[in-house]
Order: structure tokens, then sequence, then C-alpha cells
């Protein structure tokens, strides 16, 4: 079985996404998704995954469904003879996909990162409200304590005062009452 030439537009469209048809050789859509995936890591450069795919199909031509994958992805002439589409390798090109693919993955990690300081920047500014609010609840204590104390002092200077005149009333009151031991006492 003749295996269309990698000039071909559909290969491309096949590893890119675009053409979406259901394989049914395993180890063909095995090695399609294998270089699907090794085209988005940026590993493997579109056109080296075509030759790849082209070695593989030559080599298993005669594998079960093979004939059937073929027809489904060119059609079903594709083995007619047709003027080669020219595909320029455009090396500067791969190496800028890699790049960009690289920087994807760093641009992923920055806003991971981004994220994950804004998380704890707010955790910062909560922890600093918490603060001002406790300093705030310190400094009210403070000047509740201050009042109770002057309040303290007051109720001291007044009982220094009346402590006299207080103990005078209760030996005035234990005369006038008359109890049990009282009548002993005298």
């Amino acid at each position: 079985m003749k295996i269309p030439p990698i000039t071909r537009k559909e290969w491309r469209k096949l590893l890119n996404g675009e053409l979406d048809v259901s394989l049914r050789n395993f180890f063909f859509q095995m090695k399609v998704t294998q270089a699907r995936t090794q085209i988005n890591n940026g590993t493997v450069s579109i056109e080296t995954a075509i030759n790849d795919l082209h070695i593989l199909c030559t080599k298993f031509s005669k594998a079960k469904n093979m004939d059937e994958d073929m027809k489904s992805i060119f059609g079903a002439d594709y083995m007619d003879e047709k003027e080669p589409i020219p595909v320029h390798f455009d090396l500067q090109k791969d190496i800028d996909i890699k790049n960009i693919f690289s920087s994807l993955r760093y641009e992923r990690e920055i806003l991971f990162y981004k994220k994950a300081l804004e998380k704890k920047e707010n955790i910062v500014q909560e922890k600093n409200n918490l603060i001002v609010t406790l300093q705030e609840e310190v400094i009210f204590l403070k000047e509740k304590v201050s009042i109770l104390y002057e309040g303290l002092k007051e109720i001291e200077a007044i009982k220094e005062e009346g402590e006299y005149v207080v103990v005078e009333e209760k030996v005035k009151k234990e005369e006038k009452t008359w109890s049990f031991f009282n009548i002993f006492k005298k």
C-alpha cells in the first residue's frame, strides 16, 4: 500500500488537531496522540512528528485497518497522484514555537506565583488589620484601667474617711440591738 507523501497538508492538520478522525489502527492512533502531546509540549517540531508518523505508516502499511485510516484522513482518492504542495521547513519558526511554549509555561508559573502572592498579601493585610484592632482594644482597655484605678483611689480615700464613722455605727448598733449573747456580756 502506498502512503501519501509528507508534503500533504492533511498530515499537518492531523497533528494540529484540525482534522478530527477516528483512527482504527491502534499503533497509528497511539503515535498520533504521542506526537500531538510532544508538539504541544514543544519537545518535537511538527515536521519531525510528520516525518516520524510517515515512517511508521510506511513501515506498517499492510497493518490491519491502516488503509481505512488513510482513506479517512486523505479521502477515498488518496492513492491518486497529486501535485505535491511544497512544504518549507523553517527552523527559525520551529525555534520560535519552542520559545513560545516555554514562555507560556513561564507565564503559567508566573500567574500561579502571582495568585499565591496575592493570597499571602491578603493574609498579611488581614493580620495587619487584626493587629491594628488589637492595638485599639489595648488602648481602650488602658483607658478603662486608668479610670478604674482612679476610681479605686477615690474609693480608698472615701473608705479611709468613712471607716472610723462606720466602726462607730457598728458599735452603736451592737449596743442598741438585743441578742442572747448581749445578755451575758453585761
